[in-house]
């Protein structure tokens, strides 16, 4: 009875499973030449991450992960406090 209660409050909407994530930095570019921002990765999936900000700053709707070399867009989805939810446009594919 009381997991019946319980359930439609911890309904996970993620269409992919997240990956837990101890220890990597990344850093988000919010555009409009502004400097780059160091963000703890909190968790990742194969569509999103959600990340901690290491500064309270005010995100575009769409922004930047950096890692290395490699920038990849996405969409900020929410925002609560020091965390951010990104999610990241589905994979390009070819003809079949």
């Amino acid at each position: 009875m009381a997991d019946s209660f319980l359930q439609p409050f911890f309904v996970d909407r993620r269409s992919e499973p997240r990956r837990r994530v101890d220890n990597c930095l990344i850093k988000l570019d919010p555009g409009r030449g502004r400097a780059l921002i160091t963000c703890f990765v909190w968790d990742i999936s194969e569509g999103g991450t959600r990340l901690k900000l290491s500064e309270n700053i005010d995100l575009p709707p769409v922004v930047h992960v950096v890692v290395g070399n490699v920038r990849k867009a996405a969409r900020v989805v929410w925002r609560k406090a020091d965390h951010v939810g990104l999610q990241y446009p589905p994979a390009a594919t070819g003809p079949k």
